[in-house]
Parts: structure tokens; C-alpha cells; sequence
């Protein structure tokens, strides 16, 4: 029997889609040992003096569910934050800004079949609604205040297989759903986590506004934007 004492630290998982979206975490990590594991590369070691597993799962809801039962099975992580880029929906949100998630929710999941009348009876945001863990949210609203010259919004966060690039898509999802911004993994996280009992947390850092040229503002602004939520992850972990 293992005692308290000899008990394993509790470790963190951290996904996000891309490895700029990571590259910041990476070079700071201590001791870092790689596994392979359905085709991505998992980074197992030491962050700002905790123990931390990190994958670029790639872009969407299906690897991201994947990385994170990963992350569960085989790294027993004991909590995953999810991070990376998205489009703003909010009309006032700007790139640069952080969106820390309350909820998430998929936007894509549609179980009325195409049909006015059955939709009616589907709560479609309702049906893929996952709270994020408070005590998460609180380590990240603080750890966010430290940054400089960054707005950060607390609230719904939506996710979905396609990538939003009409503003009537973009106006169609915040009239529906009312999420800040959307992104393509983060609900699928927080389903799996809610599956196991595991606490999670999303955060982004808005890249675009998700209309027009969004594609283009995305490519410009990713290496200023994507190591924001890794340095508030950086704080949490520093506490």
C-alpha cells in the first residue's frame, strides 16, 4: 500500500491542437521524457516545479477527445487545461484578448435532423453543456490579472468541427448560443474530464473575429497570441 507521503504528486494535463500553441511550455520543461501514443507525442516532466503531461492533439473534437482520455488512462493526470487560439464572437472582443471558459458547449451537435419542429423540443445548448471547474477559473483570473495590456472575459466558450470564417455563422452562434469565442476542441475535452471526474478548464487567446479574413488573421497574429495562455498557465502552475 502506498502511503500519503510516498503518493505520486498530482500532474496536470495540458492539449492543445497546434505546437505553437505549446512551444512556450516546451522549452521551459524540466526533465522532459516522450511517449508515443496513437500517433502523437505526449511530453511528460517538470513545470514551474510541478508535474505536467503536454500533447498537440490536432485540430478537432475527435482528437481532442482522444488526448484527453490518453491523458486520463495512461499520465493519470488528476486535472487538463485546454488551451490555444480562437475567433472571437463577441462583437467587442479584439485578437489579444483572453477568454477564460465558465462553459463549453459544441454548436455543431444537432440531434433535430434538419427539422423546425424538432427543433423546437432540442435544447441544443443544453445538450453539450459542460461547467468548467471553479477553483481552475479562479487560478486563471489571477494568474491572467499578470499580464499586461491583455482584456480578459470570463464565459461560454463554443466548439465545432469546422472552422468559422461568415459572419452569418459568426452572428448565427452568438444569437443561439451566446458563446464569447469558438474554437474546435475544447468541448470535447470538457466531455471526456465530465465522463471521468476530472476537472478542466479552457482558455484562449482570441486570434480573430471569425468572419471575413479570418484565416489570414489567425496566420498573422498566432505568434503574438498563442503564448498567452501558455503564460497563465505558467502562473497557475507557479501559483
Amino acid at each position: 500500500m502506498t502511503s500519503p507521503e510516498n503518493a505520486a504528486p498530482p500532474r496536470t494535463g495540458i492539449i492543445a491542437a497546434i505546437k505553437t500553441e505549446i512551444n512556450l511550455l516546451l522549452e521551459q520543461i524540466e526533465g522532459p521524457l516522450e511517449r508515443e501514443h496513437a500517433g502523437k507525442t505526449y511530453v511528460t516532466g517538470r513545470l514551474a516545479g510541478k508535474d505536467v503531461a503536454i500533447v498537440a492533439a490536432g485540430m478537432g473534437k475527435v482528437r481532442a477527445a482522444m488526448a484527453a482520455q490518453s491523458m486520463i488512462d495512461l499520465f493519470g493526470v488528476k486535472s487538463i487545461i485546454c488551451i490555444g487560439m480562437g475567433g472571437g464572437l463577441e462583437p467587442s472582443l479584439k485578437p489579444g484578448d483572453i477568454v477564460i471558459a465558465s462553459e463549453v458547449a459544441q454548436h455543431d451537435y444537432d440531434m433535430s435532423g434538419g427539422s423546425s419542429f424538432v427543433g423546437f423540443f432540442v435544447d441544443r445548448v443544453g445538450a453539450t453543456l459542460v461547467k468548467c471547474d471553479e477553483s481552475l477559473i479562479a487560478q486563471a483570473r489571477d494568474a491572467a490579472q499578470r499580464l499586461e495590456k491583455t482584456r480578459v472575459f470570463l464565459g461560454r466558450v463554443l466548439t465545432g468541427d469546422a472552422p468559422v470564417f461568415k459572419r452569418e455563422k459568426k452572428d448565427a452562434l452568438y444569437s443561439e448560443f451566446g458563446g464569447l469565442c469558438v474554437e474546435m476542441e475544447g468541448a470535447a475535452v470538457g466531455a471526456v474530464c465530465a465522463a471521468n471526474g476530472v476537472p478542466f478548464l479552457v482558455i484562449r487567446g482570441v486570434s480573430d473575429k471569425a468572419e471575413g479574413l479570418a484565416i489570414l488573421d489567425f496566420r498573422k497574429n498566432l505568434t503574438r497570441v498563442a503564448p498567452l495562455p501558455q503564460q497563465i498557465v505558467l502562473a497557475m502552475l507557479r501559483g
